[in-house]
C-alpha cells in the first residue's frame, strides 16, 4: 500500500507541475490490459479511485474498444508495449481529447 500511495503522490505532484508550467491537465495512460490485469485488479482500482479523487484524467487500456490482450501489442520477450500497442493508445487519446484544449482547466 505504501508503494501505491507513493505512486499516487508522485503523479499528483507531476499533475501540479504540468498545470503550473503548461496551463493544462495531465492525462495518465493506465496500462492495465495484460496477463497480470486480474492479479493487479485491486491495486489498479485503488489507483483509479485515487486519480479520480485527485482530478487526474486517465485512460485505461483494459477499457479500450480493442483491449490490448494480443501478443502483437507487446515486445516479444520484453513485455513493454510495441509500436502497435502505442498506436492503439494514441488513437484512444485522440478520441478522448479531439481538440487541443480538451484538458485545459475550466
Amino acid at each position: 500500500r505504501a508503494d501505491r500511495t507513493r505512486v499516487l503522490e508522485i503523479l499528483k505532484a507531476a499533475d501540479k507541475i504540468v498545470k503550473d508550467r503548461y496551463g493544462t491537465k495531465m492525462l495518465v495512460v493506465f496500462w492495465d490490459a495484460e496477463s497480470r490485469a486480474a492479479y493487479d485488479a485491486p491495486r489498479a482500482q485503488w489507483l483509479r479511485d485515487g486519480f479520480k479523487l485527485a482530478g487526474i484524467a486517465t485512460i485505461s487500456t483494459s477499457r479500450l474498444t480493442s483491449p490490448l490482450h494480443d501478443a502483437k501489442y507487446y515486445i516479444a520477450g520484453d513485455g513493454h508495449p510495441s509500436a502497435a500497442g502505442y498506436a492503439v493508445v494514441a488513437k484512444a487519446i485522440a478520441g478522448y481529447c479531439p481538440g487541443l484544449n480538451c484538458l485545459m482547466p475550466r
